[in-house]
């Protein structure tokens, strides 16, 4: 209903089944009550078969035997988005 809900976002993510999906992270991962956290989307995406890699090595060794993948970029230009490729510098 909403783009910030977040958890609820990551969930429909890993439900879907689609095999690749790469970027700058998911926010709110435990769910947004730090009271009442939830299982982790890390988690959950693990247990639903995804390979999920948080540094560029992980990722270059992913492969198709891996079936479905999560790429999370360990090179962001702030918290919440990956660097714009104009404005990347060699190694990122």
């Amino acid at each position: 209903m909403s783009r910030n809900n977040y958890y609820a976002i990551g969930e429909e993510m890993i439900a879907s089944g689609f095999e690749y999906f790469a970027g700058g992270g998911l926010k709110e991962v435990n769910g947004s009550d730090s009271k009442k956290p939830k299982p982790s989307l890390y988690t959950l995406a693990d247990e639903a078969g995804y390979k999920v890699a948080f540094i560029n090595a992980d990722a270059q060794a992913a492969s198709a035997a891996d079936k479905k993948v999560i790429l999370i970029d360990e090179h962001l230009a702030d918290s919440s988005a990956m660097a714009y490729e104009i404005d990347r510098t060699d190694g990122m």
